[in-house]
Parts: structure tokens; sequence; C-alpha cells
């Protein structure tokens, strides 16, 4: 039995060796749009981690020098793995590759454990191979660079299988496991919550209508709600309190140009790839589901009124998939905008044909389905769809223009704060309008020496003298958080100076002083940090209970 369980995994991996092999066979990184943004977001992630500050809040070196909040609003799981790989030595630009293996790999072995609980292996198999491979999950490897969404892909079938416990066998442990996988999935891309609630709710519904005794199992998947919002609180609560001090609503795709980003039909079925984006960047994308899903879902419809004939067991299943399939489509045309109007969540997707991720997992069900419901021939049939898969979306696997770069490029050159100006402080400008400053703390009026005594990513200490009052500017974004102590004594923040837009400006008397520069969470992070504490600690407790000693 165990050598069964272990093989599986490996089987996965074979797999999964075609899509990641040009990974692998290159020195440095492929161009992609968001790739280099994620590299550097890890490396200042990592470092502040590396420092003792967890949760990682501020972001070192980016945006030109001069940092920025991006770490409070952004998911964490992906870097929290990548850590992993990072401690074994391995640098920045290979720790992503293995982060992408290892998402990639991992999404194949949740989602093929969980389709076993309602199919045979080779059905769990051959769903777990079209939810690899697929158009979508290529393009956002080799593309679009994201790997936040990869990463997601881990904990969607981790959630469908919590739901599964939940409603199989109710206790305080699957109300945990729940709201962990939950959790996991939002600090991966909180945008697949929304993406896949419609998903959720469908089959929530259809293992409630499988019980016999219904009014008991309503309660637990409220806790496990309350248990999801408690555990992602330090990132919930700054996220709807503190954006406000960030540039959020000048961002280009905050929600109110969602309409701009619909698919047609046409590009949902034709298989075309290009290497030149909508606005003439460089990206090797594809809005197709793919011809082998599409013909998936055609033979789907004859198995579903022939699973509905026979009153098979798999038949509300099939429903249940085929109903996300439907509003993945609808969710991505434009006859939704009325509903994207009415229910604003939907809005901060950004881009609708994000629900291409649900229309690949709908789909890999729908096969998963089809495989149990033949009779004879499910491993030729396997093999047809796995060659057909190979000619079609292989060709596309792999990357462009790789390029190597050292660590240091990452953690000191990097000029944007990787997400664009939606999370730039407000007071300042795109940091590409500022210089890179020549030093981290300078004296701008006033005579007078500084003597650099330490400096990480939340604490900059120095001593200076001078003759004359100083006015002294820390070449860093202000966001709140910030705090100037002159010889242990709070003073002052300027950081609307017109000459130095968004930066910490502060004034020192004459004489020597010792200086610290420091950051820390605000009353909303340290309340939001306490809450995500304390619900985490109890979820852990509720799935891993303390033994009682006996008398």
């Amino acid at each position: 039995m165990l050598r069964r369980l272990a093989i599986l995994p490996i089987l996965i991996l074979l797999i999964s060796i075609p899509i990641l092999i040009d990974t692998f066979t290159h020195q440095g990184m492929f161009f992609a749009h968001d790739i280099e943004q994620n590299i550097a977001r890890f490396g200042a992630f990592y470092k502040t981690l590396s420092e003792g500050n967890i949760p990682p809040q501020w972001a070192d070196g980016i945006a030109n020098g001069y940092g920025g909040p991006i770490l409070i609003f952004s998911y964490s799981i992906p870097y929290y793995i990548a850590t992993i790989f990072r401690l074994f030595g391995f640098d920045l630009v290979t720790s992503m590759k293995l982060l992408i293996a290892f998402v990639f790999i991992g999404s194949g072995v949740t989602m093929f454990y969980w389709l076993k609980q309602h199919v045979q292996n080779i059905a769990a198999f051959g769903g777990t191979l079209l939810y690899l491979y697929a158009p979508y999950r290529i393009s956002d490897i080799y593309a679009r660079g994201s790997i936040p969404e990869q990463t997601a892909f881990v904990f969607v079938p981790l959630v469908l299988f919590g739901l599964f416990t939940l409603f199989r066998a109710p206790s305080k442990k699957t109300v945990a496991f729940l709201a962990l996988s939950l959790s996991l999935l939002f600090l991966s891309h909180p945008f697949f919550i929304v993406i896949f609630t419609p998903l959720f709710f469908l089959y929530s519904f259809y293992l409630f209508k499988q019980q016999k005794k219904k009014i008991r199992f309503l309660p637990y998947p409220i806790f496990s709600l309350i248990l999801t919002t408690g555990i992602t609180a330090f990132s919930l609560i700054p996220l709807q309190l503190e954006i406000k001090y960030t540039h959020y609503d000048i961002s280009p795709f905050n929600g109110r140009e969602f309409y701009t980003q619909y698919n047609t039909f046409p590009q949902l079925i034709l298989p075309v790839w290009s290497f030149l984006g909508k606005y003439g960047t460089r990206e090797y994308i594809t809005y197709q589901l793919g011809l082998v899903h599409w013909g998936v879902f055609f033979l789907s419809l004859p198995l579903l009124i022939r699973l509905w004939k026979k009153k098979e067991r798999l038949f509300p299943f099939a429903v249940v998939a085929i109903l996300g399939f439907l509003l993945s489509l609808f969710f991505m045309l434009p006859p939704s905008f009325l509903v994207y109007s009415v229910i604003r969540p939907l809005q901060q997707i950004q881009f609708p044909w994000r629900f291409l991720a649900l229309s690949t997992t709908s789909l890999a069900i729908i096969y998963a389905i089809l495989l149990e419901s033949t009779k004879t021939q499910k491993v030729l049939l396997f093999c047809l769809t796995f060659i057909a898969t190979l000619i079609l979306y292989l060709p596309f696997a792999k990357g462009h223009d790789y390029t190597y770069r050292k660590d240091s490029y990452y953690l000191t050159e990097f000029e944007t704060n990787t997400e664009g100006p939606g999370t730039q402080p407000r007071w300042a400008a795109n940091p590409e309008n500022y210089a890179r400053p020549s030093h981290p703390i300078e004296i701008i009026e006033g005579k007078g020496v500084i003597i650099p005594v330490k400096r990480d990513t939340t604490h900059h200490i120095f001593e200076v003298t001078s003759e004359t009052p100083v006015r002294i500017v820390d070449n860093t974004f202000y966001f709140p958080g910030w705090t100037v102590a002159i010889d242990g004594n709070s003073t002052d923040i300027q950081f609307q100076d017109p000459d130095y837009r968004g930066l910490i400006t502060f004034l020192a008397p004459q004489g020597s002083h010792t200086i610290t520069v420091s950051f820390g969470p605000t009353k909303v992070r340290k309340l939001s940090i306490g809450i995500s504490a304390a619900t985490l600690l109890v979820t852990l407790l509720l799935l891993f209970p303390m033994k009682k000693r006996k008398a």
C-alpha cells in the first residue's frame, strides 16, 4: 500500500518533466511579465525574514533603492516555500526555479489525491494530466511569470479535499484542516478565493445533498471561515485599512477597467500563441482553453445524458464540474458585465480571463469522470490524451531570452517597486523618477558628519556630529510605521517636502547624537498579527490536539 502511494507522486513528477525541463536546461531566468518582480520581491522577503522580522513587511532595496511596503499587502506563501531552497544555499534565481517546479508538481499531487476520493487511480491520474497540461498553466509560467498563481493551484484541490473531509466526517480536525487550506490559498493568491468561489459553493452543495442528516453540518463550514479570517488577519486587515496610504486608486487595473480585459469567444477556442502582448509588451501568452480540453467538454455532454439516464452516482459530481466550467466561460465574456458591476469583489481580480484557472480545473474534473465512466480501453484513452497534449501544448512550454543576473541585481539594483504604482506610498512618485541615492543617509541642510553604525531592513542606526542644527534625509520612502529617535527620544518626520517627495526627512540639533530610524508595525498591524497568531495556535491545537496524560 505504501509503495503504491509513493509511486504515484513519482509518476506525476515524470509527466511534469516535459513542461519544466526547459527551465533547468538554461542558465539564468527566462523573460516573463512578472518573473523579475517576483525574484526581487522574494529577495527582499528573504532578507528581512533572515533578520528576524516575522511576518516580513518592508521590502528593502526595491523601488530604485528607496524600499516599499509591498510585503504588507502581497502574497507570502510562495516566498516562504522559496525560502526553504534559499536556506540550502541556492541563489535567488535557482530558488525561484525550484519553487516553480515544486508547486507545479505539488499541484498535480494534491489534485490526484483529491480526485481519488471520487474516482479510481487511472481516472484521477487523467484528471491530473489535464490539470497540469493546460495552455493557461504553461502561459502562467513562461509568459506571465505568475508564480503566486502557480502556487495557488496547489491549494485549490486541498480546499476541495478539506470540504470533502468536513462534510463526510465533521469534527474539530476537519474544521481546522479546511481553515488552514483556505488560508494557504488566500495567502498564495487572494484572487483565487474569488475565482473558485463558484466551484467551492457547488461542490459544498453537492456534498451537503449527499448527507442524510443535514442540519448538523451547517455550522462547520462557518467555523472554518471564521478561523480562516483570523489566520489571514495579518494580511487581510492592513489590506482593508492601510491600502489607502498607497497609490492603489491610480493603478489602471484596480477594478475600474476590468471590462477592457474581456475575452472574445474565438480567443477561447483558437489555438493562438503569441510572443507579443496586447500593449506591445513581450509576452508569450494565450487565452485559449486548449483543443484537447474543448474535446473533453464536448465528449462530456453525451456522457452527462448517459449518467442521468442510468442514475449513476457520478452524475451530480459531473453536474458540479460542468456548471463550474460554464460559469467560468460566463465570467470571461462581456455578457457578465452587469454581474461585475454589482459584485465589486469580482472587479478586484483585474482580468476576467483569470477565470481560465477555473475552466482548467473544471475540465480536469470532467475528464476524470469521463475516464471513470469508460467501460473499457481507459488506458488507451489516457495515452491518446497524453499524446495529444504533448503535440499541441508542449512546443510552447519553453522560456525566451534567458538572462543570468546575480543576487545583487535583485537586492540592490531593481528599479521598480515590483507591483507598479499600485503599492507605492501615496506621498511618493514613481520610483523611476528618482535618481538612485548615492548615500543612504545625507545631510541636506547645515554642516556635519555622519558615521554609519548599523543598517538592516528595519533599523538604520548612525551617529551625527554637527557644528549647526542639521536637516537629514534618510533615502527611504516614508510609510506608517517608520519612526525617528535622536538619543532615544522620538522626533517628527517630514515626508512631504516637494524637493524630497515621499522621503523621510527630519531635524537634528547641533552636537553629537545617535539617531535610529526604524520600521515597526502600526497599531492596526500589531492587532492583526496578534489575531493571526492566536487563531493559528487555536487551529493547530484543533488539528493536533494534545494527548491527555493518564492518571
